[in-house]
């Protein structure tokens, strides 16, 4: 009653197990300081609220209470009258084209926008072709 739409980007719907553990082998706050120092600065920076390292701790507290008990199943994805936009990069490692598919498929009022280039941290999309996505979507 509150919501007339929804765009997303990189939202993973569907969790189980093993969709669980493929996220949580990159959320692991040791390892992101050490191979990808850069990114560990820039969660730093981003999150200032809470320390970053807590933050991946708990996001991944959250993802493996997903992989057992998901949040959102099929049947109640289905009872979704609102139109979602599904949005999804073509080159994202962690959300994959058909999992985002699959998700689209599954609501009444589903459609799917791929972003080319675009890999999973938000910084990747090309935020003119992301607004342009969202401001059709949102004025039809």
């Amino acid at each position: 009653e509150r919501v007339l739409s929804v765009h997303t980007l990189g939202t993973q719907a569907y969790w189980d197990r093993e969709s669980a553990a493929k996220m949580l082998r990159e959320l692991d706050a040791d390892k992101i300081e050490v191979k990808v120092p850069k990114f560990a600065e820039a969660l730093a920076e981003r999150h200032t609220a809470i320390d970053w390292k807590e933050l991946v701790t708990r996001t991944a507290d959250y993802i493996e209470h997903l992989g057992a008990m998901p949040d959102i199943t099929p049947a109640n994805l289905a009872t979704i009258e609102q139109p979602v936009r599904w949005g999804v990069g073509d080159r994202d490692h962690l959300v994959s084209v058909e999992m985002t598919l699959k998700a689209m498929r599954g609501c009444a009022n589903g459609e799917l926008v791929v972003f080319p280039k675009t890999a999973h941290p938000l910084e990747t999309v090309n935020l003119d072709q992301f607004a342009a996505s969202v401001k059709q979507f949102v004025l039809n």
